[in-house]
């Protein structure tokens, strides 16, 4: 309750909505399966928002981490799936990778 004086007290409430979201999402890629089921998610919705038919691998990396709070290749030392994206990537009979510039692309297959 604020006095007559001129200070003024502020409450601040903390909601853990948000982080125990995030906290649950990272814990549901427990599997090899989970994981590129995941990874196809994010690759399928960065094609529909870039129009473009191949995305660079760094962007699906920068945006798995963005949603499960945990680098791609941490995700992938858990699993012990080795710690190359691009390999793990071009294991994966759904996705098809390309190589330009030193860059590699991926893409869904039809």
């Amino acid at each position: 309750k604020p006095d007559n004086g001129k200070e003024l007290y502020l409450t601040i409430f903390s909601d853990k909505t948000e982080e125990k979201c995030q906290e649950k999402d990272s814990n549901q890629i427990d599997s090899p399966v989970n994981l590129e089921m995941a990874l196809i998610k994010i690759i399928r919705q960065l094609i529909q928002e870039s129009k473009e038919e191949y995305v660079p691998i760094s962007q699906v990396a920068s945006e798995y981490q963005k949603k499960y709070q945990v680098s791609i290749t941490k995700s992938m030392e858990k699993l012990q799936l080795g710690k190359k994206f691009a390999q793990l990537l071009k294991s994966y009979d759904s996705l098809e990778i390309k190589k330009q510039d030193n860059v590699y692309y991926v893409s869904l297959l039809t």
